[in-house]
């Protein structure tokens, strides 16, 4: 038996692509799961960095997106500067994206991590001195999106 997006027979439901939102603050009218490749900068720049590893898994359920990261680099380029990483879809923009970054496993020393309110990055403030060619970080973490 089918129900607009609900197959009781199968145990699924499913979510258009296009976000349909309503007004009701109890009604869920976005459910997205996904994958992309993190990108590490330092300074804003991605210049001769070389990746052995380079994967993202992401769910986003209503406001809120879950994800995790892996990255093991092979180089890490020539760029000076604090490093930033890539995250799948847009933060909040007004106020705090109510977010927060776990480093499960990292090669070096990390410092804090913090979403960018507006943007789809972790503004770190670990400084390029601290990779190495052969740098790996394994991170999770949530945030808000509008």
């Amino acid at each position: 038996m089918r129900i607009g997006n609900i197959n009781l027979l199968s145990g699924q439901m499913t979510f258009p692509s296009t976000q349909n939102p309503s007004g009701g603050a109890n009604i869920l009218d976005d459910y997205e799961e996904g994958t992309w490749s993190p990108v590490l900068k330092f300074g804003g720049s991605a210049t001769g960095i070389t990746y052995a590893t380079q994967s993202g898994y992401y769910t986003k359920i209503g406001n809120f997106v879950f994800f995790q990261l892996a990255i093991a680099l092979t180089s890490k380029g020539a760029e000076t500067g604090s490093a930033t990483i890539s995250i799948p879809i847009v933060s909040k923009n007004t106020g705090d994206a109510w977010g927060g970054v776990t480093y499960n496993y990292v090669s070096f020393a990390i410092g804090t991590g913090r979403i960018t309110n507006g943007a789809t990055i972790i503004q770190t403030d670990t400084q390029e001195t601290a990779f190495a060619d052969n740098s790996y970080i394994i991170a999770s973490g949530f945030y808000m999106t509008e």
